[in-house]
């Protein structure tokens, strides 16, 4: 093998740094994006870094392919030069993450922007045993206001008071129950019926409105 062969051998074996830098990009973006959201249910970081941790991931991911369609042409077997599988994988995982991404984000704009509900949009119930809870967010625990009322009534309409022809008790009951199953029997902190009573109901004749 003369020094001509050596040459054309060594260059047959080396690899496209950017099929590598593609797959190492995409790879990152999976990561980021992936862990955003079980770092927030694992409590290890707050839901604004996994917003960002989210942001970012899609954003590299969209460079991703970029950068991965080019790794594809650099490294196609005429050229003699390894990295066509990196920059594949990193095409496709680009793409799944920078889809991912697409479908959140067009799922997000079809809601209105609005952190909080009520059954009752007029007197709004506040916030009691959440505060401490909430008091880290940057959203507020009351009640936004006519504008969210009207963003609510247009995309929520059945969310509103119910009104049952029952004595208190059983009606509280019931609405206690309901909401347990509603939050997997999780609840922060139930009001005692009759505290609930001088809070959160109105009574027109027999009928009770309880808002939950």
């Amino acid at each position: 093998m003369d020094e001509h062969d050596e040459d054309m051998t060594s260059k047959s074996y080396s690899y496209s740094k950017i099929a590598l830098i593609s797959f190492l990009v995409a790879l990152i973006a999976a990561i980021m994006f992936t862990i955003s959201g079980f770092g927030y249910n694992l409590k290890i970081w707050g839901l604004g870094l996994a917003f960002k941790l989210l942001t970012w991931g899609a954003y590299l991911s969209m460079f991703g392919i970029l950068i991965s369609i080019l790794g594809l042409y650099f490294s196609r077997p005429s050229k003699n030069i390894r990295g066509l599988g990196y920059a594949v994988v990193g095409l496709l995982l680009s793409i799944a993450v920078t889809s991912t991404a697409l479908f959140f984000y067009n799922r997000a704009k079809s809601a209105p922007p609005i952190h909080d509900i009520s059954t009752d949009t007029v007197k709004p119930p506040k916030f009691k045993a959440v505060l401490p809870m909430r008091a880290k967010y940057p959203n507020k625990s009351t009640y936004a206001g006519p504008k969210t009322a009207a963003l609510q009534h247009k995309y929520y309409p059945d969310i509103k008071p119910l009104y049952l022809k029952q004595k208190p008790s059983i009606a509280y009951h019931k609405a206690l129950q309901a909401a347990h199953e509603m939050n997997g029997g999780k609840l922060m902190r139930p009001i005692p019926y009759r505290a609930e009573l001088k809070q959160h109901q109105q009574f027109h004749g027999s009928d009770l409105k309880m808002i939950l």
